[in-house]
């Protein structure tokens, strides 16, 4: 019987806002900052991700990776500045965005949100924040 594919990574958090969802894996070289899409050591692509885990296909077969189930799981959720609109008639609306997470430290948290942001930035999806 062939050996199930390994995916030598554990979902340490969730990243999710109105425009954006990211998943933070911790692994041997440290944590990655990971969207739908993304490949992870070029033979693993993340297919989903969602609140309670994310969903991976390696060598075919979709692995769901999820939090741990002996530590405990917490959510903080807030309102991110909101961006001008191109049209004046409509006001800007905050950003509802809500991190899910398992072992992170603040500041943790606040340097993924940044990294989170700076990719959005990178890719053109937002403004650059003056």
């Amino acid at each position: 019987m062939p050996e199930k594919p390994r995916f030598d990574y554990r979902l340490k958090g969730v990243v999710a806002s109105d425009l954006m969802r990211w998943a933070i894996l911790s692994g041997e070289g440290g944590d990655l900052l990971v969207r739908e899409g993304d490949k992870v050591d070029g033979a693993a692509r993340i297919a989903k991700i969602y609140a309670e885990g994310v969903d991976v296909v390696l060598a075919g077969e979709t692995l769901n990776i999820t939090f741990s189930e002996t530590d405990r799981v917490d959510i903080a959720a807030f309102e991110a500045k909101p961006q001008a609109r191109s049209n004046p008639r409509t006001a800007p609306r905050p950003k509802t965005q809500e991190i899910v997470y398992q072992n992170m430290s603040p500041d943790e948290i606040l340097a993924v949100l940044s990294r989170a942001e700076e990719e959005r930035q990178a890719r053109g999806w937002v403004p650059r924040a003056e």
